[in-house]
């Protein structure tokens, strides 16, 4: 007696259910990376405002200029 086989199907599974599986495990790296894309951008909009906050004399310890931070303070929280 002869077993017939799905055309259609890859490992025990159907081509649909295994591009199923496949999507979901792409989505979730998609997530994966933007949920650390997101803290990336907190973490920028945190230390800018933590630099904005710095005295004269901070910012001199750390040889960086008002001019900078004012500019470094504009920037997008996208932009690195």
């Amino acid at each position: 007696m002869s077993t017939q086989t799905n055309p259609h199907s890859y490992g025990g599974y159907s081509r649909q259910t295994s591009l199923v599986e496949a999507c979901t495990y792409r989505a979730r790296g998609v997530l994966a990376a933007f949920r650390l894309e997101l803290r990336e951008w907190q973490r920028r909009i945190r230390i800018r405002h933590e630099l904005t906050t710095l005295s004269d004399r901070d910012l001199n310890d750390i040889r960086w200029t008002r001019a900078e931070v004012e500019a470094e303070a504009r920037k997008p929280f996208w932009r690195a």
